[in-house]
């Protein structure tokens, strides 16, 4: 009981660190994928998983849970933390049965899958990889047992062997890892093992072989364009073991390089010792790389682009392995091994915390969907231009409706010549008609379908939704949707570039506040309208809502701008903005580097109008303006219309300016202002005497060599 306390404590954090932010993610195109899937009849799911590239035990289990659970961001993704956190259960008897009872390996084994980044992520994930992982441990494990006659354990090699393999193709890698180390140590077993093996491999190739017979002629064939090198494949294992992450692998060559000797050294300390565990060790880490490069390469069949998550399906039994080296170094040299633990969980903690930031909540496509389950009706068809965007459509669709839409979403095909044609033949007979606009450059690359429809139909509603749309058409009746219902905004915290919405029903306005500051209102129209607020970089971080009458709908602003804090200070007065101060990061510079000036700016009464900010570096004639400008930038104040602004407001305006490689060496001044962009007329500075001046001059500025 006393060793199995800090097991349960490992346990409960895994947990905690795969359902924390569990569903604070929009959905993306292979979950929607998933999902969609998993809702079709048990027959349909079937068939559609042949005919893509995954075998279908995932899927069938996906198909009983939305069923029971329902198709949350939370709920869909719950059966992915099941299978992570059996994973994570599992490395702790394999390391035991490694080291021979060794629990302190077996704890650090435990500890560091538990706080990987990597198998969190794709726990999180409603996709098989986590199930494959988890099937591959136990199989793993099962192996180690089989040193019995006949028993419950050959039982459970081959149904975990073959779930593996039904979870993800790449799953059965692990039975072939499994074969390759029972043939390099076969003379070390009895022949009556040798049968037993045998027996269990062809009752495995059966069950896998009744799902080949049925797939096979139904698989897609063909994949990515992969152009992979050997060497990046490794270099990528190895930085998801030593770091936890894949992004940007060249920036931690160093630490994984340190980790990954380390790693081998610990290893190789324990192969002189176990040499027939220490293979299969070696095996789980070398072999899967070498498959995944071999099999990216262009073939007949299916050529996969390589990527983090086929290396998931093998990475629980080679935490067992780092468990392993590092409870060697510590017995090595003791400092070692605490160094080497410390400095692993530093990384860990790192790459964890770099990927939680980057998880929350995104409208990508939620909102646009949700509003059209509200106004559309029953015998309203919907048409969708969204190339290969179909799943996300369904998907979210199905989940405004809480669980199954009874709208009839139907996927315009790409447009050929006779474009006229063919949407005549998708409209039919149809005089009221929605249609939603996902990217629909990708679906309509001549851009032939919505000026048809414009030119056919009348727009009875449109609601642009960044670059997307939605839009309903209608040939006699043009009455206006509209519900009296409210459609609270989907996100808890936004960051810059993010866009706020809310449906709001006929005849109330809407109000964004922070702090009882009011900062912009939407008035109410005489329909129902989707309120979109875009959160600016100069929003400060804090807490913020919409108010609709009496009902507040509160979220967070997050990685937007600090208290600004210039380096000199102006106090230039252009009325309704006034320009703080500023700061340079150098003075002295060389043609074709780059300066980075900021400026800071505060409010002093709302602007009424969208003022530019100018930043001109003036020095001698440049032929090139005809004039002293040498460069500049034209721009809102950090990206933020000033109409956007309010009242003691402080704003940090970052610029960077690269000078010119011909620029003449000598001395520049930098000329800041505020002009109107319709007329070119700038902004007269008031705290000056006449004649006022329509700039800020900034001197002292030097190209050198």
């Amino acid at each position: 009981m006393k060793r199995l306390f800090p097991v349960l404590l490992l346990l409960l954090l895994a947990a905690a660190l795969r359902i924390h932010t569990l569903g604070e993610k929009a959905v993306w195109w292979d979950e929607a994928w998933s999902v969609w899937t998993a809702q079709q009849s048990f027959v349909q799911t079937t068939e559609i998983t042949a005919r893509d590239v995954h075998p279908p035990l995932y899927q069938w289990l996906l198909h009983g849970w939305v069923r029971i659970a329902g198709i949350t961001e939370f709920a869909v993704r719950y059966l992915s933390v099941l299978w992570g956190l059996l994973a994570v259960a599992t490395v702790y008897p394999l390391t035991l049965r490694l080291t021979k009872r060794n629990h302190r390996a077996a704890l650090l084994a435990m500890f560091f899958i538990a706080l990987s980044a990597f198998h969190i992520h794709w726990s999180q994930e409603t996709r098989m990889y986590a199930m494959a992982a988890g099937a591959a441990t136990l199989a793993c494990y099962a192996y180690l047992r089989t040193d019995r006659r006949w028993s419950l354990w050959w039982v459970l090699l081959v149904i975990a062997g073959t779930t593996a393999a039904l979870s993800h193709y790449l799953g059965a890698f692990i039975l072939v890892i499994l074969n390759l180390h029972w043939l390099l140590t076969i003379r070390y077993r009895p022949r009556a093992y040798h049968l037993r093996w045998i027996g269990a491999m062809i009752a495995a190739g059966l069950i896998l072989l009744l799902w080949i017979a049925f797939a096979i002629s139904r698989t897609r064939t063909g994949g990515g364009d992969a152009n992979a090198q050997p060497a990046f494949i490794f270099q990528l294992a190895a930085t998801l073991l030593a770091v936890g992450t894949s992004v940007n692998v060249d920036q931690y060559v160093w630490p994984t390089l340190i980790v990954m000797i380390g790693f081998f050294i610990g290893l190789a300390l324990y192969a002189r010792r176990d040499w027939r565990n220490g293979l299969l060790i070696f095996l789980m880490a070398g072999f899967p790389p070498l498959a995944i490069f071999l099999l990216s390469m262009p073939n007949r069949f299916y050529h996969p682009r390589p990527e983090e998550r086929y290396l998931m399906i093998f990475a629980p039994v080679v935490y067992a392995g780092v468990g392993i080296a590092l409870d060697r170094l510590r017995m090595l040299w003791r400092a070692l091994g605490i160094a080497a633990t410390i400095g692993l969980f530093g990384l860990y903690g790192y790459a964890y915390l770099r990927d939680l930031d980057a998880r929350y909540m995104r409208d990508d496509y939620a909102m646009m969907l949700r509003t059209v389950n509200l106004l559309a009706k029953p015998d309203e068809p919907i048409f969708f231009v969204s190339g290969d965007r179909y799943p996300l459509v369904y998907y979210h669709l199905n989940r405004a409706a809480n669980g199954y839409s009874a709208l009839n979403a139907v996927g315009m095909p790409a447009l050929g010549d006779n474009a006229d044609g063919m949407i005549s033949t998708i409209i039919g007979t149809n005089t009221r008609f929605w249609v939603i606009e996902i990217e629909r450059s990708l679906g309509d690359p001549q851009n032939k379908a919505i000026p048809w429809l414009d030119t056919h139909f009348t727009r009875v509603l449109h609601i642009p939704i960044d670059y997307n749309g939605l839009t309903l058409y209608a040939a006699s009746d043009k009455t206006s949707p509209t519900s009296d219902q409210i459609l609270p905004p989907i996100i808890h915290e936004a960051r810059p570039d993010d866009i706020v919405r809310i449906g709001m029903p006929p005849n109330q306005s809407v109000s964004l506040l922070h702090d009882n500051i009011l900062i912009r209102t939407i008035q109410p129209m005489d329909t129902w309208q989707l309120a979109q607020f875009p959160i600016y970089h100069t929003y400060p971080p804090g807490d913020y809502s919409l108010q609709v009458g009496d009902s507040s709908y509160p979220f967070r602003i997050t990685h937007s701008q600090p208290e600004p804090n210039p380096e000199r200070n102006l106090n230039a007065d252009f009325g309704e903005m006034k320009l703080l101060g500023y700061s340079l990061s150098t003075k002295s510079l060389h043609p074709g580097e780059t300066l980075d000036l900021t400026l800071y700016w505060q409010v002093s009464s709302v602007p009424t109008e969208n003022y530019t900010v100018f930043s001109h570096l003036l020095g001698p004639f440049n032929p090139a303006t005809n004039g002293p400008l040498w460069t500049g930038q034209d721009s809102y104040p950090a990206d933020t219309p000033t109409s956007a602004l309010w009242v003691g407001q402080t704003i940090a305006d970052h610029r960077r300016l690269t000078v010119p490689d011909n620029t003449p060496l000598g001395d520049y001044t930098f000329e800041v202002g505020l002009y109107r962009l319709e007329t070119g007329q700038r902004l007269k500075r008031l705290d000056t005497t006449d004649p006022a001046p329509d700039n800020v001059v900034i001197a002292g500025i030097e190209v050198t060599r």
